[in-house]
């Protein structure tokens, strides 16, 4: 509100890491009340529902990448390859 901060929060920002990628880190954007908790060095394989990933540019014509999804919820096993 008229550049002031608010404690309105609009959503949580979770950080995936990808086994099967070298380990890449990929921020994913959830909109509303946060949905998982997980200690600090602690983590557990989930599942992400519509999510959307897209690429740009950066200033360095690096190719980054965007990842926002509706949901994120625990699953017992990781999806993906063995």
């Amino acid at each position: 509100m008229d550049g002031q901060r608010t404690d309105k929060v609009d959503g949580y920002k979770y950080a995936a890491i990808l086994p099967n990628r070298q380990f890449a880190r990929l921020d994913v954007k959830i909109p509303g009340a946060k949905l998982l908790d997980v200690p600090a060095g602690q983590y557990i394989s989930v599942a992400f529902d519509d999510l959307v990933v897209k690429l740009y540019f950066d200033n360095n014509r690096r190719i980054q990448l965007t990842a926002k999804a509706e949901s994120v919820h625990a699953v017992d096993k990781p999806h993906g390859k063995s």
